[in-house]
């Protein structure tokens, strides 16, 4: 991001008038491997990829504010697989996350919580 990309933000947080009036995207993988012709696969694995496929978007659509900037990530597969669930990449799709619990059962605060068995 831009410093003058970061002022219009903060003018907007401010609520400040702004002219013209920005656009904002969310940067992520779900979208830019598709557009730029790479494997989601190559996008998640291998930085230079990664890497040149942000450049490639900021420099094709250089008046958009891109939130939060470059973005390592692999979906919402990070969180759960840090609890043990298996997380399976893909060539054309995004990751997924296979539960390593089928049924989570609480027992410890049952007792304070209505209704829950």
């Amino acid at each position: 991001m831009k410093k003058k990309q970061w002022e219009i933000i903060k003018k907007c947080a401010d609520m400040q008038p702004v002219d013209p009036l920005p656009v904002s995207l969310i940067i992520d993988s779900p979208w830019m491997p598709g557009y730029l012709g790479i494997s989601m696969i190559d996008y998640y694995t291998i930085p230079d990829v990664w890497l040149d496929a942000n450049l490639k978007v900021e420099s094709d659509f250089p008046e958009i504010i891109f939130l939060p900037g470059f973005w390592a990530e692999v979906g919402m597969c990070a969180e759960p697989s840090g609890f043990g669930c298996r997380t399976r990449l893909f060539h054309d799709r995004t990751p997924m996350v296979y539960p390593v619990i089928q049924k989570i059962r609480i027992w410890r605060y049952a007792s304070m919580m209505p209704g829950i068995q």
